[in-house]
């Protein structure tokens, strides 16, 4: 593993990144001593297949150390460090070797692990811009005290309600009486109608 030169660069790495090492190598190598941009233009046309080194693309290899290049920036930008910048080191390692797991068809054989690390250094005119740190001054301190003050009583306030609802003798609830159950009324009576008396017959034989 080489280690990083010189405090005051800007540096970021890809650990276990799944690409060959012998592709990251050649690519590294190729993009070591060019400019931020350059670099950034050339990953760009490997990824895109616009680019070849000896005739090939390196294509996935070239996306995930783009992203490395890129994260360099980023770190370049929040330190405030102005004006262009040179690939000052691009390096591939091989990491620990691992297998894949039992779950798939090519199982037993060893995954690709690479490590990237980029640093960046910015050319001349490159100046590092420092924010002052801002000055607390003896009114801002006794407006801090004084907010600090106000809350502490807001909140003792607040307590003092609290405690005086829960001394409050709760009053108990009776309990209130079920209504009886109405009793199911009671299904009427179908009446009979009896059959008709027959007719007396009229007159005796």
């Amino acid at each position: 593993m080489i280690g990083y030169p010189v405090e005051g660069n800007i540096k970021a790495a890809g650990i276990g990144l799944p690409i060959s090492y012998k592709s990251s190598k050649i690519v590294c190598r190729k993009i070591a001593g060019m400019k931020f941009d350059k670099a950034q233009r050339f990953l760009n046309g490997l990824a895109n297949e616009n680019e070849s080194i000896n005739g090939k693309h390196f294509t996935k290899s070239a996306k995930y150390i783009l992203e490395v290049l890129e994260s360099a920036k980023n770190n370049a930008d929040v330190k405030g460090i102005d004006g262009e910048l040179r690939v000052r080191l691009a390096v591939a390692d091989k990491g620990p070797r691992r297998m894949r797991g039992k779950r798939r068809r090519d199982f037993g054989t060893e995954m690709k692990n690479t490590h990237v690390k980029i640093i960046l250094e910015p050319l001349k005119g490159g100046v590092s811009i420092k924010q002052p740190e801002p000055k607390v001054t003896q009114e801002v301190k006794e407006e801090l005290q004084k907010a600090i003050e106000e809350g502490a009583r807001e909140i003792e306030m607040k307590a003092e309600v609290m405690v005086a609802k829960e001394e409050k003798p709760q009053k108990k609830e009776v309990p209130k009486k079920k209504a009886a159950p109405k009793k199911a009324a009671k299904p009427a009576k179908k009446e009979v109608k009896k059959p008709a008396k027959k007719a007396a017959k009229k007159g005796k034989k």
